[in-house]
C-alpha cells in the first residue's frame, strides 16, 4: 500500500539520523555501530557504510533537505505532498562522492 508522506519522512529522518549519530564516534565495524545505534548488526552495517560514503557534509546536507521537505509538507509550499517527497528522494539520491548536487 501507499504510505503517507509524513510516514516516509519519518523513515528517512531515522535513517539519516542514525548516520549522523555515527559521525565522530570512531566506530569501525558493524558490531560497534550496532551498539551505538541500539540495533541489529546488519542494519547498523548499512548505516555505517552509507555514512562513510556520504561523509559528514553529505549527511548534514541530507538532514537539511529533510528539514526543508518537512516544512514544505507542513504548509510552507503549495506543492502536493507526493511531489515534495519525490523531489526530496531525488535530491537525496544525488548526494555522495562524484554526484552532482
Amino acid at each position: 500500500g501507499e504510505r503517507h508522506p509524513l510516514v516516509v519522512m519519518a523513515t528517512l529522518h531515522r535513517h539519516y539520523a542514525n548516520m549522523l549519530r555515527l559521525d565522530g564516534t570512531g566506530v569501525a565495524d558493524e558490531r560497534s555501530a550496532a551498539k551505538v545505534l541500539g540495533m541489529a548488526p546488519f542494519p547498523a552495517k548499512k548505516a555505517l557504510g552509507q555514512a562513510r560514503r556520504l561523509g559528514f557534509a553529505g549527511v548534514g546536507r541530507a538532514i537539511e533537505l529533510l528539514a526543508r521537505a518537512d516544512l514544505d509538507l507542513r504548509g510552507a509550499t503549495a506543492c502536493p505532498e507526493i511531489l515534495v517527497v519525490e523531489v526530496l528522494v531525488a535530491r537525496l539520491s544525488r548526494l555522495g562522492p562524484g554526484r552532482r548536487r
